[in-house]
Protein backbone atom coordinates (compact mmCIF):
# COMPACT_ATOMS: atom_id res chain seq x y z
CA UNK A 1 0.00 0.00 0.00
CA UNK A 2 1.32 3.46 -0.89
CA UNK A 3 1.56 6.41 1.51
CA UNK A 4 -1.43 8.01 -0.17
CA UNK A 5 -3.46 4.82 0.24
CA UNK A 6 -2.56 4.64 3.95
CA UNK A 7 -3.52 8.28 4.49
CA UNK A 8 -6.84 7.88 2.75
CA UNK A 9 -7.62 4.71 4.72
CA UNK A 10 -6.93 6.45 8.06
CA UNK A 11 -9.01 9.50 7.16
CA UNK A 12 -11.79 7.30 5.84
CA UNK A 13 -12.02 5.41 9.13
CA UNK A 14 -11.99 8.60 11.18
CA UNK A 15 -14.73 10.25 9.15
CA UNK A 16 -16.86 7.13 8.74
CA UNK A 17 -17.08 6.48 12.47
CA UNK A 18 -19.56 9.24 13.27
CA UNK A 19 -21.22 9.14 9.86
CA UNK A 20 -22.20 5.51 10.33
CA UNK A 21 -23.44 6.16 13.86
CA UNK A 22 -25.67 9.03 12.74
CA UNK A 23 -26.92 7.65 9.43
CA UNK A 24 -27.40 3.98 10.35
CA UNK A 25 -31.07 4.41 11.38
CA UNK A 26 -31.90 6.21 8.15
CA UNK A 27 -30.31 3.57 5.95
CA UNK A 28 -31.45 0.53 7.92
CA UNK A 29 -32.97 -2.30 5.93
CA UNK A 30 -35.91 -4.39 7.04
CA UNK A 31 -33.45 -7.02 8.23
CA UNK A 32 -31.56 -4.42 10.29
CA UNK A 33 -34.79 -3.31 11.93
CA UNK A 34 -35.60 -6.90 12.80
CA UNK A 35 -32.19 -7.31 14.43
CA UNK A 36 -32.65 -4.12 16.47
CA UNK A 37 -36.11 -5.28 17.50
CA UNK A 38 -34.66 -8.61 18.65
CA UNK A 39 -31.93 -6.88 20.67
CA UNK A 40 -34.47 -4.50 22.19
CA UNK A 41 -36.68 -7.46 23.14
CA UNK A 42 -33.67 -9.18 24.74
CA UNK A 43 -32.92 -6.02 26.69
CA UNK A 44 -36.52 -5.66 27.85
CA UNK A 45 -36.76 -9.28 29.05
CA UNK A 46 -33.39 -9.18 30.81
CA UNK A 47 -34.03 -5.80 32.46
CA UNK A 48 -37.52 -6.93 33.48
CA UNK A 49 -36.17 -10.06 35.14
CA UNK A 50 -33.62 -7.98 37.06
CA UNK A 51 -36.34 -5.66 38.33
CA UNK A 52 -38.55 -8.59 39.27
CA UNK A 53 -35.88 -10.61 41.07
CA UNK A 54 -33.90 -7.85 42.79
CA UNK A 55 -34.92 -5.32 45.46
CA UNK A 56 -35.38 -1.78 44.17
CA UNK A 57 -34.83 0.54 47.12
CA UNK A 58 -34.03 4.08 45.94
CA UNK A 59 -32.06 5.83 48.68
CA UNK A 60 -30.95 8.92 46.73
CA UNK A 61 -33.56 9.61 44.01
CA UNK A 62 -32.28 13.10 43.15
CA UNK A 63 -28.75 11.87 42.80
CA UNK A 64 -29.90 9.08 40.46
CA UNK A 65 -31.91 11.61 38.46
CA UNK A 66 -28.80 13.80 38.18
CA UNK A 67 -26.73 10.82 37.03
CA UNK A 68 -29.39 9.87 34.46
CA UNK A 69 -29.56 13.38 32.99
CA UNK A 70 -25.76 13.58 32.97
CA UNK A 71 -25.58 10.23 31.18
CA UNK A 72 -28.11 11.48 28.59
CA UNK A 73 -25.84 14.46 27.89
CA UNK A 74 -22.73 12.32 27.87
CA UNK A 75 -24.34 9.93 25.37
CA UNK A 76 -24.10 12.73 22.77
CA UNK A 77 -20.31 12.91 23.14
CA UNK A 78 -18.84 10.64 20.50
CA UNK A 79 -15.08 10.31 20.29
CA UNK A 80 -14.01 8.51 17.08
CA UNK A 81 -11.40 5.80 17.46
CA UNK A 82 -10.43 4.25 14.13
CA UNK A 83 -13.55 2.53 12.80
CA UNK A 84 -15.83 3.07 15.82
CA UNK A 85 -16.56 5.62 18.57
CA UNK A 86 -15.95 5.79 22.31
CA UNK A 87 -18.68 7.36 24.49
CA UNK A 88 -17.57 8.25 28.07
CA UNK A 89 -20.77 7.02 29.76
CA UNK A 90 -18.65 4.69 31.91
CA UNK A 91 -17.94 7.70 34.15
CA UNK A 92 -21.63 7.79 35.15
CA UNK A 93 -22.60 4.12 34.82
CA UNK A 94 -20.30 3.01 37.65
CA UNK A 95 -21.69 5.54 40.21
CA UNK A 96 -25.21 4.64 39.05
CA UNK A 97 -24.53 0.96 39.82
CA UNK A 98 -22.89 1.69 43.20
CA UNK A 99 -25.26 4.42 44.47
CA UNK A 100 -28.61 3.00 43.44
CA UNK A 101 -30.36 -0.32 42.93
CA UNK A 102 -28.27 -2.20 40.30
CA UNK A 103 -31.46 -3.66 38.78
CA UNK A 104 -32.67 -0.12 38.05
CA UNK A 105 -29.47 0.92 36.22
CA UNK A 106 -30.41 -0.62 32.81
CA UNK A 107 -33.77 1.18 32.88
CA UNK A 108 -32.07 4.48 33.72
CA UNK A 109 -29.49 3.98 30.95
CA UNK A 110 -32.27 3.19 28.46
CA UNK A 111 -34.18 6.30 29.59
CA UNK A 112 -31.04 8.41 29.19
CA UNK A 113 -30.39 7.13 25.66
CA UNK A 114 -34.04 7.69 24.68
CA UNK A 115 -33.91 11.22 26.10
CA UNK A 116 -30.64 11.94 24.32
CA UNK A 117 -31.96 10.68 21.00
CA UNK A 118 -35.20 12.62 21.31
CA UNK A 119 -33.37 15.84 22.19
CA UNK A 120 -31.10 15.43 19.17
CA UNK A 121 -34.12 14.86 16.94
CA UNK A 122 -35.78 18.06 18.18
CA UNK A 123 -32.88 20.49 18.61
CA UNK A 124 -30.38 19.24 16.07
CA UNK A 125 -32.96 18.10 13.52
CA UNK A 126 -31.61 14.60 13.40
CA UNK A 127 -33.63 11.55 12.56
CA UNK A 128 -35.95 10.29 15.31
CA UNK A 129 -35.46 6.81 13.88
CA UNK A 130 -32.33 6.63 16.01
CA UNK A 131 -34.61 5.83 18.96
CA UNK A 132 -35.06 2.32 17.56
CA UNK A 133 -31.42 1.63 18.48
CA UNK A 134 -31.90 2.51 22.17
CA UNK A 135 -32.49 -1.08 23.29
CA UNK A 136 -29.43 -2.43 21.51
CA UNK A 137 -27.30 0.51 22.69
CA UNK A 138 -28.32 -0.21 26.31
CA UNK A 139 -27.35 -3.89 26.27
CA UNK A 140 -23.82 -3.22 27.53
CA UNK A 141 -25.06 -2.24 31.03
CA UNK A 142 -26.99 -5.48 31.63
CA UNK A 143 -23.82 -7.42 32.40
CA UNK A 144 -22.48 -5.23 35.24
CA UNK A 145 -26.02 -4.66 36.60
CA UNK A 146 -26.50 -8.43 36.83
CA UNK A 147 -23.13 -8.90 38.57
CA UNK A 148 -23.92 -6.20 41.14
CA UNK A 149 -27.41 -7.67 41.69
CA UNK A 150 -26.00 -11.17 42.18
CA UNK A 151 -23.46 -9.72 44.64
CA UNK A 152 -26.33 -8.48 46.77
CA UNK A 153 -26.22 -4.82 45.75
CA UNK A 154 -23.10 -4.00 47.77
CA UNK A 155 -23.12 -0.32 46.77
CA UNK A 156 -19.98 1.61 47.65
CA UNK A 157 -18.77 -1.39 49.63
CA UNK A 158 -18.38 -3.49 46.48
CA UNK A 159 -15.15 -5.44 46.42
CA UNK A 160 -12.51 -5.04 43.75
CA UNK A 161 -13.39 -8.54 42.54
CA UNK A 162 -17.05 -7.53 42.10
CA UNK A 163 -16.07 -4.41 40.16
CA UNK A 164 -13.66 -6.43 38.00
CA UNK A 165 -16.34 -9.05 37.32
CA UNK A 166 -18.85 -6.33 36.44
CA UNK A 167 -16.41 -4.69 34.01
CA UNK A 168 -15.55 -8.04 32.44
CA UNK A 169 -19.22 -8.93 31.93
CA UNK A 170 -19.83 -5.50 30.40
CA UNK A 171 -17.01 -5.97 27.88
CA UNK A 172 -18.09 -9.55 27.12
CA UNK A 173 -21.72 -8.57 26.49
CA UNK A 174 -20.67 -5.55 24.41
CA UNK A 175 -18.32 -7.78 22.38
CA UNK A 176 -21.11 -10.28 21.68
CA UNK A 177 -23.57 -7.56 20.64
CA UNK A 178 -20.95 -5.85 18.47
CA UNK A 179 -19.98 -9.15 16.85
CA UNK A 180 -23.63 -9.84 16.02
CA UNK A 181 -23.98 -6.36 14.49
CA UNK A 182 -20.82 -6.70 12.39
CA UNK A 183 -21.70 -10.18 11.12
CA UNK A 184 -25.25 -9.12 10.30
CA UNK A 185 -24.22 -6.01 8.39
CA UNK A 186 -21.50 -7.75 6.39
CA UNK A 187 -23.61 -10.84 5.66
CA UNK A 188 -20.97 -12.87 7.46
CA UNK A 189 -18.24 -11.93 4.96
CA UNK A 190 -16.00 -9.60 6.99
CA UNK A 191 -13.85 -10.35 10.01
CA UNK A 192 -14.65 -8.76 13.36
CA UNK A 193 -12.56 -5.56 13.78
CA UNK A 194 -10.96 -6.44 17.11
CA UNK A 195 -8.54 -3.50 17.31
CA UNK A 196 -11.07 -0.62 17.15
CA UNK A 197 -13.37 -2.25 19.69
CA UNK A 198 -10.44 -3.14 21.94
CA UNK A 199 -9.50 0.55 22.04
CA UNK A 200 -13.07 1.46 23.04
CA UNK A 201 -13.03 -1.14 25.81
CA UNK A 202 -9.67 0.21 26.94
CA UNK A 203 -11.30 3.63 27.36
CA UNK A 204 -14.03 2.01 29.50
CA UNK A 205 -11.39 0.26 31.61
CA UNK A 206 -9.50 3.53 32.16
CA UNK A 207 -12.66 5.46 33.09
CA UNK A 208 -13.94 2.79 35.52
CA UNK A 209 -11.58 3.73 38.44
CA UNK A 210 -12.64 7.38 38.11
CA UNK A 211 -16.29 6.37 38.38
CA UNK A 212 -15.50 4.19 41.42
CA UNK A 213 -13.67 7.06 43.14
CA UNK A 214 -16.61 9.40 42.48
CA UNK A 215 -19.00 6.86 44.04
CA UNK A 216 -16.77 6.32 47.08
CA UNK A 217 -16.50 10.09 47.56
CA UNK A 218 -20.22 10.24 48.36
CA UNK A 219 -19.31 8.99 51.83
CA UNK A 220 -17.87 12.46 52.39
CA UNK A 221 -20.31 14.41 50.20
CA UNK A 222 -23.48 13.08 48.62
CA UNK A 223 -23.01 15.23 45.53
CA UNK A 224 -19.41 14.26 44.99
CA UNK A 225 -20.28 12.83 41.51
CA UNK A 226 -20.71 16.47 40.46
CA UNK A 227 -16.94 16.41 40.21
CA UNK A 228 -17.30 14.20 37.15
CA UNK A 229 -18.86 17.02 35.13
CA UNK A 230 -15.57 18.85 34.40
CA UNK A 231 -14.16 15.60 33.07
CA UNK A 232 -17.28 15.11 30.94
CA UNK A 233 -16.81 18.68 29.71
CA UNK A 234 -13.21 17.91 28.85
CA UNK A 235 -14.36 14.95 26.79
CA UNK A 236 -16.93 17.22 25.10
CA UNK A 237 -14.23 19.75 24.18
CA UNK A 238 -12.04 16.95 22.89
CA UNK A 239 -14.98 15.67 20.86
CA UNK A 240 -15.56 19.14 19.37
CA UNK A 241 -11.89 19.39 18.48
CA UNK A 242 -12.11 15.93 17.02
CA UNK A 243 -15.09 17.09 14.99
CA UNK A 244 -13.08 20.01 13.66
CA UNK A 245 -10.31 17.63 12.71
CA UNK A 246 -12.85 15.38 11.06
CA UNK A 247 -14.09 18.27 8.94
CA UNK A 248 -10.51 18.97 7.92
CA UNK A 249 -10.14 15.26 7.26
CA UNK A 250 -13.22 15.32 5.02
CA UNK A 251 -11.71 18.17 3.03
CA UNK A 252 -8.37 16.41 2.88
CA UNK A 253 -10.05 13.18 1.83
CA UNK A 254 -11.94 14.98 -0.92
CA UNK A 255 -8.72 16.62 -2.08
CA UNK A 256 -6.76 13.38 -2.05
CA UNK A 257 -9.57 11.57 -3.84
CA UNK A 258 -9.80 14.30 -6.45
CA UNK A 259 -6.04 14.27 -6.97
CA UNK A 260 -6.05 10.49 -7.22
CA UNK A 261 -8.88 10.62 -9.76
CA UNK A 262 -7.06 13.22 -11.85
CA UNK A 263 -3.82 11.26 -11.76
CA UNK A 264 -5.60 8.05 -12.71
CA UNK A 265 -7.31 9.84 -15.59
CA UNK A 266 -3.96 11.21 -16.72
CA UNK A 267 -2.36 7.78 -16.58
CA UNK A 268 -5.26 6.27 -18.54
CA UNK A 269 -4.94 8.96 -21.18
CA UNK A 270 -1.24 8.29 -21.50
CA UNK A 271 -2.13 4.66 -22.10
CA UNK A 272 -4.58 5.79 -24.76
CA UNK A 273 -1.83 7.94 -26.24
CA UNK A 274 0.35 4.90 -26.82
CA UNK A 275 -2.60 3.29 -28.58
CA UNK A 276 -2.89 6.39 -30.80
CA UNK A 277 0.69 6.45 -32.01
CA UNK A 278 -0.33 6.56 -35.67
CA UNK A 279 -1.97 9.99 -35.42
CA UNK A 280 -0.03 13.02 -34.18
CA UNK A 281 -3.15 15.18 -33.79
CA UNK A 282 -4.84 12.51 -31.66
CA UNK A 283 -1.66 12.15 -29.60
CA UNK A 284 -1.49 15.90 -28.97
CA UNK A 285 -5.17 16.00 -28.03
CA UNK A 286 -4.87 13.16 -25.52
CA UNK A 287 -1.65 14.52 -24.02
CA UNK A 288 -3.08 18.03 -23.65
CA UNK A 289 -6.21 16.83 -21.88
CA UNK A 290 -4.16 14.56 -19.63
CA UNK A 291 -1.85 17.45 -18.73
CA UNK A 292 -4.77 19.73 -17.84
CA UNK A 293 -6.18 17.14 -15.45
CA UNK A 294 -2.82 16.07 -14.04
CA UNK A 295 -1.69 19.57 -13.01
CA UNK A 296 -5.14 21.17 -12.55
CA UNK A 297 -4.56 23.75 -15.30
CA UNK A 298 -7.13 26.34 -16.38
CA UNK A 299 -6.14 26.50 -20.05
CA UNK A 300 -3.95 24.63 -22.51
CA UNK A 301 -2.82 24.54 -26.10
CA UNK A 302 -0.98 22.05 -28.29
CA UNK A 303 0.78 22.85 -31.56
CA UNK A 304 2.60 20.77 -34.14
CA UNK A 305 6.05 21.74 -35.38
CA UNK A 306 7.79 20.92 -38.64
CA UNK A 307 11.38 22.05 -38.21
CA UNK A 308 13.40 24.82 -36.59
CA UNK A 309 12.15 28.25 -37.62
CA UNK A 310 8.91 26.87 -39.04
CA UNK A 311 5.60 28.30 -37.93
CA UNK A 312 3.79 26.22 -35.30
CA UNK A 313 0.32 25.02 -36.23
CA UNK A 314 -2.23 25.04 -33.41
CA UNK A 315 -3.97 21.68 -33.08
CA UNK A 316 -5.72 21.72 -29.68
CA UNK A 317 -7.00 24.61 -27.53
CA UNK A 318 -8.67 24.35 -24.12
CA UNK A 319 -10.13 27.53 -22.57
CA UNK A 320 -7.64 29.73 -24.41
CA UNK A 321 -8.43 33.47 -24.27
CA UNK A 322 -6.90 36.89 -24.87
CA UNK A 323 -5.29 36.94 -21.41
CA UNK A 324 -3.43 33.64 -21.54
CA UNK A 325 -2.70 33.41 -25.29
CA UNK A 326 0.45 35.63 -25.26
CA UNK A 327 1.93 33.69 -22.34
CA UNK A 328 1.10 30.32 -23.91
CA UNK A 329 2.78 31.46 -27.12
CA UNK A 330 5.86 32.65 -25.24
CA UNK A 331 6.42 29.43 -23.30
CA UNK A 332 5.72 27.38 -26.45
CA UNK A 333 8.52 29.16 -28.32
CA UNK A 334 10.93 28.82 -25.38
CA UNK A 335 10.18 25.11 -25.06
CA UNK A 336 10.63 24.46 -28.80
CA UNK A 337 13.81 26.52 -29.11
CA UNK A 338 15.36 25.02 -25.98
CA UNK A 339 13.85 21.55 -26.45
CA UNK A 340 13.15 21.43 -22.71
CA UNK A 341 10.55 22.38 -20.11
CA UNK A 342 9.90 26.14 -19.98
CA UNK A 343 7.77 28.12 -17.53
CA UNK A 344 6.88 31.77 -17.02
CA UNK A 345 4.75 34.10 -14.89
CA UNK A 346 3.13 37.21 -16.39
CA UNK A 347 0.34 39.29 -14.90
CA UNK A 348 -0.68 36.68 -12.34
CA UNK A 349 -0.90 33.91 -14.94
CA UNK A 350 1.40 30.91 -14.59
CA UNK A 351 2.32 28.82 -17.62
CA UNK A 352 4.67 26.03 -18.64
CA UNK A 353 5.33 24.14 -21.85
CA UNK A 354 7.30 21.11 -22.98
CA UNK A 355 8.22 19.74 -26.41
CA UNK A 356 6.67 16.57 -27.78
CA UNK A 357 8.84 14.40 -30.02
CA UNK A 358 11.42 16.03 -32.31
CA UNK A 359 11.48 19.49 -33.87
CA UNK A 360 11.19 18.09 -37.40
CA UNK A 361 8.11 16.01 -36.64
CA UNK A 362 6.56 16.69 -33.27
CA UNK A 363 4.82 19.37 -31.28
CA UNK A 364 4.62 21.28 -28.03
CA UNK A 365 2.07 21.32 -25.20
CA UNK A 366 1.54 24.42 -23.03
CA UNK A 367 -0.69 24.82 -19.95
CA UNK A 368 -1.58 27.78 -17.74
CA UNK A 369 -3.61 28.68 -14.68
CA UNK A 370 -4.49 31.81 -12.73
CA UNK A 371 -4.76 30.62 -9.13
CA UNK A 372 -1.20 29.76 -8.12
CA UNK A 373 2.16 28.69 -9.47
CA UNK A 374 2.80 25.13 -10.60
CA UNK A 375 4.62 23.21 -7.89
CA UNK A 376 7.84 21.28 -8.40
CA UNK A 377 5.87 18.02 -8.27
CA UNK A 378 3.43 19.29 -10.91
CA UNK A 379 6.27 20.35 -13.18
CA UNK A 380 7.87 16.94 -12.81
CA UNK A 381 4.56 15.22 -13.59
CA UNK A 382 4.01 17.48 -16.62
CA UNK A 383 7.53 16.74 -17.87
CA UNK A 384 6.92 13.01 -17.39
CA UNK A 385 3.67 13.13 -19.39
CA UNK A 386 5.35 14.98 -22.24
CA UNK A 387 8.34 12.63 -22.23
CA UNK A 388 6.03 9.64 -22.53
CA UNK A 389 4.11 11.38 -25.30
CA UNK A 390 7.43 12.11 -27.04
CA UNK A 391 8.09 8.39 -27.33
CA UNK A 392 4.72 7.99 -29.04
CA UNK A 393 5.37 11.05 -31.26
CA UNK A 394 8.62 9.55 -32.51
CA UNK A 395 6.70 6.39 -33.35
CA UNK A 396 4.27 8.59 -35.31
CA UNK A 397 7.17 10.13 -37.23
CA UNK A 398 8.71 6.74 -37.98
CA UNK A 399 5.38 5.36 -39.14
CA UNK A 400 4.76 8.43 -41.31
CA UNK A 401 8.23 8.06 -42.83
CA UNK A 402 7.66 4.39 -43.59
CA UNK A 403 4.23 5.21 -44.98
CA UNK A 404 5.70 7.86 -47.25
CA UNK A 405 8.41 5.48 -48.41
CA UNK A 406 5.82 2.87 -49.24
CA UNK A 407 3.88 5.38 -51.35
CA UNK A 408 6.74 7.42 -52.84
CA UNK A 409 8.81 6.87 -55.97
CA UNK A 410 12.48 6.66 -55.00
CA UNK A 411 13.84 8.51 -58.03
CA UNK A 412 11.46 11.46 -58.36
CA UNK A 413 10.04 11.77 -54.85
CA UNK A 414 6.55 11.82 -56.34
CA UNK A 415 3.72 9.49 -55.41
CA UNK A 416 4.37 6.02 -56.79
CA UNK A 417 2.01 3.93 -58.93
CA UNK A 418 0.34 2.41 -55.86
CA UNK A 419 -0.39 5.82 -54.38
CA UNK A 420 -1.57 7.02 -57.79
CA UNK A 421 -4.17 4.25 -57.91
CA UNK A 422 -5.29 5.09 -54.34
CA UNK A 423 -5.76 8.75 -55.29
CA UNK A 424 -7.92 7.80 -58.26
CA UNK A 425 -9.95 5.39 -56.11
CA UNK A 426 -10.55 8.11 -53.50
CA UNK A 427 -11.57 10.54 -56.22
CA UNK A 428 -13.95 7.96 -57.67
CA UNK A 429 -15.58 7.52 -54.24
CA UNK A 430 -16.09 11.27 -53.91
CA UNK A 431 -17.51 11.40 -57.43
CA UNK A 432 -20.07 8.72 -56.59
CA UNK A 433 -20.99 10.21 -53.20
CA UNK A 434 -21.07 13.95 -53.93
CA UNK A 435 -20.61 14.32 -57.67
CA UNK A 436 -17.27 16.08 -57.17
CA UNK A 437 -15.18 15.52 -60.27
CA UNK A 438 -11.55 14.46 -60.31
CA UNK A 439 -9.29 15.30 -63.22
CA UNK A 440 -6.27 13.44 -64.54
CA UNK A 441 -3.29 14.88 -66.38
CA UNK A 442 -0.94 12.37 -68.01
CA UNK A 443 2.34 13.62 -69.47
CA UNK A 444 5.19 11.97 -71.28
CA UNK A 445 8.68 13.50 -71.59
CA UNK A 446 9.33 14.01 -75.29
CA UNK A 447 12.24 12.10 -76.85
CA UNK A 448 13.33 10.76 -73.48
CA UNK A 449 14.93 7.67 -75.03
CA UNK A 450 17.16 9.93 -77.11
CA UNK A 451 18.26 11.76 -73.94
CA UNK A 452 19.24 8.46 -72.33
CA UNK A 453 21.06 7.27 -75.46
CA UNK A 454 22.92 10.53 -76.00
CA UNK A 455 23.71 11.69 -72.47
CA UNK A 456 23.42 8.53 -70.41
CA UNK A 457 20.94 7.24 -67.88
CA UNK A 458 22.26 9.43 -65.05
CA UNK A 459 21.37 12.54 -67.04
CA UNK A 460 18.04 10.90 -67.89
CA UNK A 461 17.37 10.44 -64.19
CA UNK A 462 18.31 14.09 -63.65
CA UNK A 463 15.77 15.11 -66.31
CA UNK A 464 13.07 13.04 -64.59
CA UNK A 465 13.82 14.65 -61.22
CA UNK A 466 13.79 18.12 -62.78
CA UNK A 467 10.39 17.56 -64.39
CA UNK A 468 9.05 16.13 -61.11
CA UNK A 469 10.21 19.25 -59.24
CA UNK A 470 8.51 21.44 -61.83
CA UNK A 471 5.24 19.56 -61.40
CA UNK A 472 5.36 19.96 -57.62
CA UNK A 473 6.07 23.68 -57.93
CA UNK A 474 3.30 24.42 -60.43
CA UNK A 475 0.39 22.25 -59.31
CA UNK A 476 -2.09 23.33 -56.63
CA UNK A 477 -1.78 22.31 -52.98
CA UNK A 478 -4.82 20.06 -53.36
CA UNK A 479 -3.38 18.23 -56.38
CA UNK A 480 -0.84 15.42 -56.21
CA UNK A 481 1.72 14.54 -58.90
CA UNK A 482 2.80 10.93 -59.36
CA UNK A 483 5.12 8.79 -61.47
CA UNK A 484 2.90 6.63 -63.63
CA UNK A 485 5.70 4.58 -65.17
CA UNK A 486 9.01 5.12 -67.01
CA UNK A 487 9.07 8.68 -68.35
CA UNK A 488 5.30 9.00 -67.94
CA UNK A 489 4.12 11.19 -65.07
CA UNK A 490 0.65 12.13 -63.88
CA UNK A 491 -1.19 14.70 -61.79
CA UNK A 492 -4.45 13.86 -60.02
CA UNK A 493 -6.48 17.09 -59.92
CA UNK A 494 -9.08 17.51 -57.17
CA UNK A 495 -12.40 19.29 -57.61
CA UNK A 496 -11.85 20.95 -61.00
CA UNK A 497 -13.58 21.18 -64.36
CA UNK A 498 -12.01 20.46 -67.73
CA UNK A 499 -11.10 24.11 -68.32
CA UNK A 500 -9.17 24.33 -65.02
CA UNK A 501 -7.39 21.04 -65.74
CA UNK A 502 -6.39 22.28 -69.20
CA UNK A 503 -5.04 25.57 -67.81
CA UNK A 504 -3.03 23.67 -65.19
CA UNK A 505 -1.61 21.32 -67.82
CA UNK A 506 -0.62 24.25 -70.04
CA UNK A 507 1.07 25.97 -67.11
CA UNK A 508 3.05 22.81 -66.42
CA UNK A 509 3.98 22.45 -70.10
CA UNK A 510 5.35 25.99 -70.24
CA UNK A 511 7.26 25.54 -66.96
CA UNK A 512 8.92 22.35 -68.23
CA UNK A 513 9.80 23.99 -71.54
CA UNK A 514 11.34 26.97 -69.73
CA UNK A 515 13.33 24.86 -67.26
CA UNK A 516 17.07 24.49 -67.63
CA UNK A 517 18.64 21.05 -67.46
CA UNK A 518 22.41 20.84 -67.81
CA UNK A 519 24.23 17.74 -69.01
CA UNK A 520 27.50 16.29 -67.74
CA UNK A 521 29.55 18.52 -70.06
CA UNK A 522 27.65 21.67 -69.14
CA UNK A 523 25.51 21.75 -72.25
CA UNK A 524 21.85 22.80 -71.96
CA UNK A 525 19.35 20.02 -72.61
CA UNK A 526 16.00 21.09 -73.97
CA UNK A 527 13.16 19.27 -72.24
CA UNK A 528 9.51 19.27 -73.28
CA UNK A 529 6.51 17.09 -72.54
CA UNK A 530 3.22 16.15 -74.11
CA UNK A 531 0.00 16.22 -72.08
CA UNK A 532 -3.31 14.40 -72.13
CA UNK A 533 -6.17 15.63 -69.92
CA UNK A 534 -9.36 13.81 -68.90
CA UNK A 535 -12.15 14.40 -66.39
CA UNK A 536 -14.17 11.79 -64.55
CA UNK A 537 -17.67 11.96 -65.97
CA UNK A 538 -20.37 9.82 -67.48
CA UNK A 539 -18.00 9.11 -70.37
CA UNK A 540 -15.16 8.15 -68.01
CA UNK A 541 -17.01 7.04 -64.86
CA UNK A 542 -14.24 5.03 -63.13
CA UNK A 543 -10.43 5.10 -62.70
CA UNK A 544 -9.74 2.67 -65.55
CA UNK A 545 -11.87 4.66 -67.99
CA UNK A 546 -10.34 7.92 -66.79
CA UNK A 547 -6.78 6.63 -67.38
CA UNK A 548 -7.78 5.32 -70.81
CA UNK A 549 -9.28 8.69 -71.78
CA UNK A 550 -6.23 10.66 -70.60
CA UNK A 551 -3.89 8.19 -72.30
CA UNK A 552 -5.79 8.57 -75.59
CA UNK A 553 -5.49 12.36 -75.33
CA UNK A 554 -1.75 12.00 -74.62
CA UNK A 555 -1.37 9.81 -77.69
CA UNK A 556 -2.96 12.53 -79.81
CA UNK A 557 -0.60 15.12 -78.33
CA UNK A 558 2.37 12.90 -79.29
CA UNK A 559 0.96 12.22 -82.74
CA UNK A 560 0.21 15.89 -83.41
CA UNK A 561 3.71 17.19 -82.83
CA UNK A 562 4.54 16.76 -79.13
CA UNK A 563 5.00 19.57 -76.55
CA UNK A 564 1.27 20.27 -76.48
CA UNK A 565 -1.88 19.65 -74.46
CA UNK A 566 -4.83 17.64 -75.70
CA UNK A 567 -8.17 17.05 -73.99
CA UNK A 568 -10.00 13.75 -73.86
CA UNK A 569 -13.36 15.20 -74.91
CA UNK A 570 -12.04 17.70 -77.51
CA UNK A 571 -9.70 16.55 -80.25
CA UNK A 572 -8.71 20.17 -80.94
CA UNK A 573 -8.12 20.91 -77.27
CA UNK A 574 -5.59 23.43 -76.11
CA UNK A 575 -2.67 23.20 -78.43
CA UNK A 576 0.79 24.66 -78.74
CA UNK A 577 3.22 24.19 -81.57
CA UNK A 578 5.55 21.26 -81.22
CA UNK A 579 9.07 22.29 -80.37
CA UNK A 580 12.01 21.06 -82.36
CA UNK A 581 15.26 19.85 -80.97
Amino acid sequence: MTDVDEEVTFIDLEVAALQERETAPDTATLGDLRLEAALSALFAVWAGLLLALSPVDIEHPYLLAFLTVSLAVTARISFPIEGTVAIPTQLLLIPMLMLGPPALAPVLVFAAIITSGFAAAVWQRRSARRLILAGGDSLYCLGPATVFALAGSPGIHASALTILAALSSQILLDAIASWVHERWRSQGESRFPVRPYALVWLVDILLTPIGVIAALATSMSLWAPLGLLPLVGLFALASVERGRRQEEARIQLATVTRERTRLRAAVHRIGDAFASTLDLDALLTITTRAAVEAVDADAARASSTTGIGRKMTHRVTIHENDRNTPLLTAVEERAVNGQSLAHAIVGGIYAMAAPIGDVDAGGVVAVSRNSHEFSVEERQLFRYLCEQASVAARNVARHASLHRQALTDDLTGLANHRRFQELLADGHDRFLETGTRVGLILLDIDDFKMVNDRYGHQVGDHVLRSVATTLRDTCRATDEPARYGGEELAVVVSDADMHECARLAERMRRAIEDSEVVGNSGERIAVTASFGVALMSEVAPDPAALIAAADAALYRAKYQGKNCVRLADDSAGVSTPASTH
